[in-house]
């Protein structure tokens, strides 16, 4: 099974201190132990990079479903 998740921890870049989205693509395996498959940071959130996110992992998702 994978997760999409957005949080928005403040980040620290040089002297200032910011919001920034963290994209994270978790799994969770059959035999239940979890696994971060890809993280990005991005300033915000959004449905647009969600949409470029899904396209461009659709083949690497479907290669991972159903498990063997």
């Amino acid at each position: 099974m994978v997760f999409f998740d957005a949080p928005r921890p403040k980040i620290r870049d040089d002297a200032i201190v910011r919001n920034e989205a963290v994209y994270l693509a978790l799994a969770v395996l059959p035999d239940g132990t979890r696994d971060t498959l890809r993280t990005w940071i991005e300033q915000t959130e959004s449905a647009e990079f969600w949409l470029k996110v899904s396209a461009r992992n659709a083949t690497a998702i479907k290669l991972l479903w159903p498990p063997s």
